[in-house]
């Protein structure tokens, strides 16, 4: 399924919005990492592992690597 980039302003991340109800963040780096996460919506994300609402604008404390995914409500 394809997903709309969001910009994100770093290059080691990818923020994807699918199918206006998914968001999907992909770290790439290879040490950990304090990103400041902002997802152009009006509702809140849900995090699909850990079920914690968040607002659309975050911090999101992430390792090396890492795939974080939401969903929006």
């Amino acid at each position: 399924m394809p997903g709309k980039v969001i910009e994100s302003g770093d290059p080691d991340v990818k923020i994807r919005l699918y199918a206006d109800k998914y968001v999907g963040i992909a770290y790439k780096g290879y040490a950990g990492k304090k990103l400041t996460v902002k997802v152009p919506i009006t509702g809140k994300l849900r995090n699909l592992v850990t079920n914690q609402i968040t607002p659309a604008e975050f911090e999101l404390t992430t390792g090396p690597m890492e795939l974080h995914a939401f969903v929006i409500e």
